[in-house]
């Protein structure tokens, strides 16, 4: 997919912006957007995003700016055929407009990779480059209890999220359970995005590290979905532990969880893998010899289905992370997201573990808007019983500008370290 946002009206009227991988773009007129017009009276600070989303798509979502955005269909003769819209998908060649600014929206599919080289005996590979339209159905609407796929058996389905659905598997030789997660492309892909994507998701399953849930090669099947099998870590998340809980972790129980935590994290930075989407529901909690044990999960689908132009996530399922812990630089830009990124995701999951709150105050304005431009609650307001070292150590993970995060996941872990050690 290419999309050209060709500028009609405003400041920057005669340009032309191209995008050829997934992005999300935020305009504005704070600096943090990623068009920023700061002299435009008309613009909310940040006003709307728009999301370009392989194949062929652009979504557009006004964040409840006070004079609006509109969509301007093909062939309108006046403002009257203007039409103003809250979230929409916008078709190739309407306009936006946004303030005093209008981009045409022109779509393009461009042409596949050369596809000449086939080496691959893999059925479901060679089946893929065949032309045929996109399946309508999605995983969750079939019936796959019972199917196998490759050497495993699916027994039943386990939850579903925003990048697809995870069953319990059987590896029908061995008999050991797996968890099985399946995302399917939006697109039928061809020969060269399988390939690169099962390159990439193979990182993942080079990780190995007790915090972590283990990942294991990922596989594409003839039913137009990929699939990577992980470590099945019965227990639960600690979303769920907090409302079995009913309370925040006291500082015992956080030292006791928060490090084991931080080694998963810093294990996968070392290993050069950004996980783009950490939260309470991404962090695992089971019991081995009596001993409570974390786990990070959930990471590399996302990202790998995004990179290899397959992500058929779109804002409205809050792709590309959850809003609540997500950073200012990924909301605005999703291509900004860097080790950084994580540490501020981690810093908001464990300012919730201590609070039971989340970072910002409820007011009228839309999510995005309070990421982009509004300071999180101090934790020590949200829990006054925190120690000052500890809340500070957090508080520093919530900066909006990266660059006065730590800078790593080591140096995270180290302050973490010397503030419970102030308690002493």
């Amino acid at each position: 997919m290419k999309v050209d946002f060709e500028v009609l009206a405003g400041p920057l009227k005669g340009q032309c912006f191209s995008f050829s991988e997934y992005s999300r773009i935020s305009v504005g007129r704070s600096e943090q957007a990623f068009f920023s017009f700061p002299k435009d009276k008309k613009l909310s600070r940040v006003h709307c995003l728009i999301e370009l989303a392989p194949p062929q798509e652009c979504f557009l979502q006004d964040l409840g700016s006070l004079n609006g955005t509109f969509v301007i269909p093909v062939g309108a003769l006046s403002t009257a055929d203007f039409r103003k819209v809250t979230q929409t998908k916008v078709q190739n060649g309407e306009s936006i407009k946004i303030g005093e600014t209008i981009f045409r929206i022109n779509i393009s599919t461009e042409t596949n990779p050369d596809n000449s080289t086939n080496n691959s005996n893999d059925n479901s590979i060679n089946n893929s480059t065949k032309t045929s339209p996109p399946r309508e159905e999605s995983p969750e609407q079939e019936q796959l209890e019972g199917r196998t796929i490759g050497p495993f058996q699916i027994d039943k389905k386990l939850g579903e999220g925003g990048m697809g659905v995870v069953y319990l598997v059987r590896h029908i030789e061995t008999n050991y359970e797996y968890a099985f997660k399946i995302a399917r492309p939006q697109m039928t892909p061809h020969e060269n995005q399988i390939k690169r994507f099962l390159r990439e998701a193979s990182y993942g399953s080079k990780v190995k590290h007790i915090n972590i849930v283990r990942h294991y090669p990922a596989g594409y099947s003839q039913g137009n979905f990929f699939y990577i099998p992980m470590e099945y870590v019965p227990g639960l998340d600690f979303k769920n532990f907090l409302i079995r809980l009913k309370r925040p972790l006291t500082l015992q129980e956080s030292f006791q969880f928060f490090f084991p935590i931080l080694d998963g994290l810093e294990c996968l930075h070392q290993n050069k893998i950004i996980h783009r989407d950490i939260k309470p529901a991404n962090i695992l909690l089971t019991k081995q010899n009596n001993q409570w044990v974390v786990k990070i999960s959930d990471f590399g689908l996302a990202k790998n289905l995004e990179e290899t132009g397959l992500s058929g996530l779109t804002m409205s399922n809050c792709a590309m992370g959850t809003p609540d812990y997500l950073p200012p630089e990924q909301c605005s830009n999703a291509k900004k997201a860097d080790y950084r990124s994580d540490i501020y995701s981690l810093g908001a999951t464990f300012y919730n573990l201590l609070t039971r709150c989340k970072i910002y105050k409820p007011s009228n304005s839309h999510i995005y808007t309070k990421i982009m431009v509004e300071s999180p609650i101090d934790l020590k307001e949200a829990n006054p019983n925190i120690p000052s070292s500890i809340s500070e150590v957090i508080m520093k993970c919530l900066e909006k500008d990266s660059e006065n995060r730590y800078q790593s996941t080591t140096e995270f872990k180290e302050a973490m370290r010397q503030a419970f050690t102030k308690m002493v």
